[in-house]
């Protein structure tokens, strides 16, 4: 069944997300706010926008973002199947007053963002949260101009960019730290957001578990326990395509990238790898990073930054990961490097060619076992049918037979040979037995080969 989509502006859009919010208010105090946001459901309903943006408490089993949280809070906004017609800038919750929008999850699902202007647009956050973009397209249409997005976040916020299309543009992170009214500080303490107001003794904390309406609980506690947000909390993007640049030039706790997204050129702001500010990093070996080498130096600069900061954190999976990103760009300038046959330098030059080519072609850079093992069955197979041009009557059970010889003896082809055809083997002629020799050998030697690339591949 085709999904239907409906077509709006932001403004239009806003005025809705305006009366969502009234609706989804109960009550509000100087020191507390009560809200439900499914009260909203009845008016999206006489818009008929019930189907594009959904008011959602999630019940029973909830679909898993990823192991520290899920992809549903207790209370979402969803806007799925929109086309979003918006103009230079699209910035939510500025002067809006917005109240019960401002304490829940937002998610964006399947949607398409459609700037005015051929060159640059803008999608930002006027408060913290948790902000998920799910398989969404961001699309300049025909414009070959420059081509950008830039988002903008609060501190504190968490935010995922997962399955998204961004059609050959780039596209720019940033995060905006603000005070805190009234004294009120907004700080990152365990993963949650917690507002901090100190008095003489004691901190007081209004911690939103679960995105449920706030308690106001007591906590005692040095300054070393808590550190202020000074960028986003988290940083999430997994299996996003057709990103031309992305520039990261915001700090965050956490950084992940992973399910193999497609970035031609990736760079970071130099605050945003630095210690102590940055807590975590995930980097996929598989990720595509620069498929087609036009900033080799630039990535492997980037590279081993990540590896600096992996052997600081004694992170030997990231570092694992870059090493292997970082052969491939090793491969490239090898391979850019051009040499004939001849010249004093030839043979060094062509041992390195050989050693990346063999690297590249046998694992993919140590990140395939499937390829080695592939290689090392139907090698082993295939030269164990070579006997039947010699042999006549060689049937496939024969084969089949051969080719289960025990492993102690699985070096010894020409003895596997005679133990199963004994006489018609030693009627060979010496020349048929030499050739059989030599194919055995080659057999130890093609295992072997293709044994040590198996053997790294699931070491590394």
């Amino acid at each position: 069944m085709r999904k239907i989509r409906k077509r709006i502006s932001s403004a239009d859009l806003s005025q809705v997300l305006n009366m969502v919010d009234k609706q989804s208010l109960i009550e509000k105090t100087a020191n507390s706010i009560s809200y439900d946001i499914t009260l909203a459901n009845p008016f999206l309903r006489e818009q008929n926008l019930d189907g594009h943006i959904i008011c959602y408490k999630p019940g029973g089993k909830k679909l898993l973002l990823n192991r520290e949280r899920p992809a549903y809070g207790m209370n979402n906004l969803i806007f799925r199947n929109l086309d979003i017609e918006m103009g230079l800038e699209l910035n939510w919750g500025k002067d809006s007053g917005w109240n019960s929008l401002q304490l829940i999850d937002w998610h964006f699902e399947h949607c398409q963002f459609n700037p005015s202007s051929p060159n640059m647009a803008t999608i930002s956050f006027s408060w913290g949260g948790f902000f998920r973009f799910y398989n969404n397209e961001f699309d300049f249409g025909d414009s070959r101009a420059m081509r950008s997005w830039l988002f903008s976040f609060e501190s504190g916020s968490s935010v995922l960019f997962e399955r998204n299309d961004f059609k050959d543009s780039s596209m720019q992170m940033d995060c905006v730290v603000r005070e805190e009214d009234s004294g009120i500080q907004k700080l990152s303490w365990e993963g949650r957001n917690v507002f901090l107001v100190k008095d003489d003794s004691y901190y007081e904390a209004m911690i939103r578990k679960n995105h449920q309406l706030p308690e106001t609980v007591r906590l005692e506690f040095s300054h070393s326990t808590y550190r202020r947000s000074l960028g986003l909390s988290a940083m999430c993007f997994e299996r996003n395509k057709n990103i031309d640049r992305m520039y990261v030039r915001c700090k965050t706790d956490h950084y992940v990238f992973k399910g193999i997204n497609c970035i031609k050129h990736l760079s970071f702001d130099e605050r945003s790898l630095s210690l102590p500010s940055l807590r975590s990093i995930y980097f996929g070996s598989r990720e595509k990073i620069d498929p087609d080498f036009g900033s080799s130096l630039h990535h492997r600069e980037l590279f081993l930054s990540l590896k600096k900061y992996g052997v600081e954190k004694e992170d030997s999976v990231l570092v694992d990961a870059v090493n292997k990103h970082l052969d491939r760009i090793e491969y490239y300038l090898a391979k850019a490097q051009e040499k004939g046959l001849l010249g004093s330098d030839w043979l060094d030059y062509w041992q390195d060619r050989i050693r990346y080519e063999w690297r590249r072609l046998s694992s993919d850079f140590y990140r395939s076992w499937l390829r080695p093992l592939s290689f090392v069955v139907l090698g082993y197979i295939g030269l164990n049918s070579l006997p039947g041009l010699w042999i006549e009557g060689l049937s496939v059970s024969d084969w089949i037979a051969f080719s289960l010889r025990s492993i102690d003896k699985i070096p010894f082809y020409t003895a596997g040979l005679q133990d199963l055809h004994g006489s018609a083997y030693d009627n060979l002629s010496p020349s048929s037995k030499n050739w059989l020799r030599l194919i055995g050998l080659s057999q130890v030697v093609w295992v072997a080969i293709w044994g040590f690339a198996l053997s790294k591949s699931i070491k590394r």
